[in-house]
């Protein structure tokens, strides 16, 4: 099986290099990096402790914008969102542009948005900051469409992205490159906003580049309940415990022989401190704005509802007409790809581990100028030291 992975990642890598959508020198990174840990999941939890908290306020000849634009999917019929601009000691700079969707959950300039950010600012870019459409940023403004509906939701963020890059080209400062960058469920959003593009006589993205990408969204949330499901031992305890948890991966023995027991903890921290948590925070939010009145009221019974409630409970209760899209060939990201193909604008890259325990059981089939590790966990990769310069490496300015 091994031996059928390292064909495979060999195989994917060359695919990529062949077609110049990933570069040489970023390609030759990701062959030569060798993943130290026994165990994806532990290796996540190493990687996300020692991912560093970027403030993007202070990175030099750069500043950070809160706009605001007209959005007919938003309530108030506006959306705001954050844009750093490239300048120089007196005015701002021309420069190529990025747009950055973050993982689920995310808002704008969090988590791996942060380090995106960083590296693109710091690459030459101007950088459009969208978040995530299950983020709490995006929530607070009211978006009319259903949430967790993908389509609605990348309808809505092109229509946000056309906007800012009108806005920064109006200021004559865009080059006329557009590049759109996702992570994890954002990309899959990434990879709808292209094929909505795409369709268009004048499309704005240049290229789309989708960071551990989920292949089928049903498949994906089924992986992440199975998980939850399989580690609910762990994961019913108090938010301080997971924090001290936490802390032991910090200075984690890469080499080390993980006891079951601490690959447990780890897949537990994984699954509710990477998502669960973030899941009953945004539909409390949600529950709250919306006047929906699902949420328990005493502290035994919202104790127990926390305790269960997974991605098919939100389904179920809150967006039941969400399951036929889930579950139907829109609901993969094969479906979208080949409608960019049919419209011959197939400028879309992929990067992910072949052990993603969100696309488990799935395969990267059909899919082109997809560039993996064998190993590395869902986005588990972020703070080794090869990670920053890979990102670099792909995104150079020529």
């Amino acid at each position: 099986m091994k031996s059928i992975l390292i064909i495979l990642v060999l195989s994917f890598s060359f695919v990529s290099y062949g077609q110049n959508l990933w570069p040489k020198s970023a390609v030759k990174l990701v062959k030569n990096f060798t993943y130290p840990f026994h165990n994806s999941f532990v290796g996540t939890i190493w990687s996300s402790c020692r991912a560093k908290n970027y403030r993007l306020n202070k990175i030099k000849n750069t500043e950070l914008l809160d706009v605001e634009f007209n959005n007919s999917y938003y309530e108030s019929g506006k959306v705001r969102i954050k844009i750093a601009l490239q300048r120089n000691n007196t005015d701002y700079s021309k420069a190529p542009i990025a747009i950055v969707i973050n993982g689920i959950f995310g808002n704008q300039v969090s988590g791996l948005a942060r380090q995106l950010g960083k590296v693109m600012l710091e690459t030459g870019y101007h950088v459009i900051f969208l978040g995530n459409p299950l983020g709490v940023e995006n929530i607070v403004q009211k978006p009319k469409y259903p949430l967790g509906h993908f389509i609605e939701e990348s309808h809505a963020y092109l229509e946000t992205l056309k906007s800012a890059v009108n806005w920064i080209s109006e200021k004559q400062l865009n080059t006329g490159i557009v590049r759109l960058i996702g992570v994890s469920y954002g990309s899959f959003t990434a990879a709808i906003m292209t094929a909505l593009d795409s369709k268009e006589d004048f499309p704005i993205i240049f290229d789309t580049t989708l960071l551990s990408p989920p292949i089928e969204m049903a498949s994906a949330l089924k992986n992440m309940d199975q998980i939850l499901i399989d580690t609910k031992k762990y994961g019913g305890r108090s938010k301080a415990r997971h924090n001290l948890a936490a802390i032991r991966f910090c200075l984690y023995n890469k080499s080390a022989n993980s006891s079951q027991k601490v690959i447990d903890i780890a897949k537990s921290l994984f699954g509710y401190s990477g998502f669960q948590n973030s899941l009953v925070e945004s539909t409390i939010l949600a529950d709250n704005i919306y006047n929906i009145g699902k949420i328990p009221t005493s502290k035994k019974d919202f104790k127990t509802w926390k305790r269960n409630f997974f991605f098919k409970t939100y389904l179920n209760e809150y967006a039941s007409e969400l399951r036929y899209l889930m579950f139907d060939k829109r609901g993969t990201l094969k479906y979208w790809i080949d409608k960019i193909r049919l419209n011959n604008k197939l400028n879309l890259r992929v990067f992910t581990s072949l052990d993603d325990p969100l696309n488990l059981g799935e395969s990267w089939n059909g899919i082109p100028n997809v560039l993996s590790t064998e190993r590395g966990g869902h986005y588990g990769l972020r703070s080794f030291l090869f990670y920053e310069k890979f990102l670099m490496e792909s995104f150079r300015i020529h």
